[in-house]
């Protein structure tokens, strides 16, 4: 159990990295965000986001097998595991796949945590019905009243 929970914690640590990367505290990482970078910073921010959570995917994987679990998501009963696993997939493949998912003005508060999931599986073949609908779902939330940027994106 203590290794699961120090494997949780340098995950959350992972994941909440990108809000101490920016100057300003109170910046989205959105399409408006990610258009405003250099074609190297992108690169340069998308090769450490990958890399940390490689490195959460190891860490985690290794804390479940030693205390014998799986973890699931509370919310959809479904692997988390497989969500930390980027692996395979150019980091000029993930700066294309974002230039082009935040050039749709539909897309551009959609956050980068949601952004990079849904390139890494479109890169990956996932089917275009389940890319359709869940890109619909994130669009959804952007403009609903009650939606919290930042509970779901930092």
């Amino acid at each position: 159990m203590r290794h699961l929970l120090t494997a949780m914690l340098g995950l959350s640590m992972v994941l909440f990295l990108p809000s101490m990367v920016l100057p300003n505290a109170e910046d989205e990482f959105n399409g408006y965000w990610w258009a405003s970078l250099r074609p190297m910073e992108k690169l340069y921010f998308i090769q450490g986001y990958v890399y940390g959570l490689g490195r959460a995917h190891l860490i985690v994987g290794q804390a479940a097998a030693l205390d014998n679990r799986s973890l699931s998501s509370p919310m959809s009963n479904e692997p988390v595991l497989p969500m930390l696993n980027f692996s395979l997939v150019a980091y000029g493949q993930f700066s294309d796949g974002l230039d082009q998912f935040y050039s749709d003005y539909k897309n551009k508060r959609i956050c980068f945590n949601f952004a990079i999931l849904y390139v890494r599986d479109e890169i990956r073949g996932e089917s275009r019905e389940k890319l359709e609908k869940r890109l619909g779902g994130m669009r959804q939330a952007v403009v609903d009243p009650n939606y919290d940027y930042a509970k779901s994106c930092r």
